[in-house]
């Protein structure tokens, strides 16, 4: 794929062009279900009761607030984060696969997770 100055890509057929714009509908419709927490900082204020000029009291306070993601905006940044997921992925089968690794060690309280699951589990949050 090149892409041009003027964002635009060229030197892909109609197919490989509606099968891009497929995928990343794709991504879109994903991440438009998703939920993100936002840390909102709440700044409190108090001044003293006469109004006077002495210095006033801050403080600050957070509140994490339930929003929904916008596929559409974080599109590119999803993207790449999922075929960068997938290229580790990749990689790390190709490695264990030529090491004959089969018995991997487990982190204590982990045993149950096969190492295909625990390398997931490593980028969940």
């Amino acid at each position: 794929i090149q892409i041009m100055a003027d964002d635009k890509i060229s030197h892909l057929s109609y197919s490989m062009l509606k099968t891009y714009d497929d995928r990343v509908k794709c991504f879109i419709n994903q991440f438009d279900r998703y939920f993100t927490k936002e840390r909102l900082e709440l700044e409190h204020v108090t001044f003293p009761p006469n109004d006077s000029a002495e210095l006033n009291t801050r403080s600050k306070r957070y509140s994490a607030v339930r929003k929904r993601s916008r596929g559409s905006v974080t599109k590119a940044e999803n993207i790449a984060d999922a075929v960068g997921i997938e290229t580790a992925f990749n990689a790390y089968m190709d490695v264990k696969k030529k090491n004959n690794a089969g018995r991997e060690l487990k982190l204590p309280g982990f045993e149950k997770f096969t190492d295909e699951q625990m390398f997931f589990v490593s980028f969940a949050e």
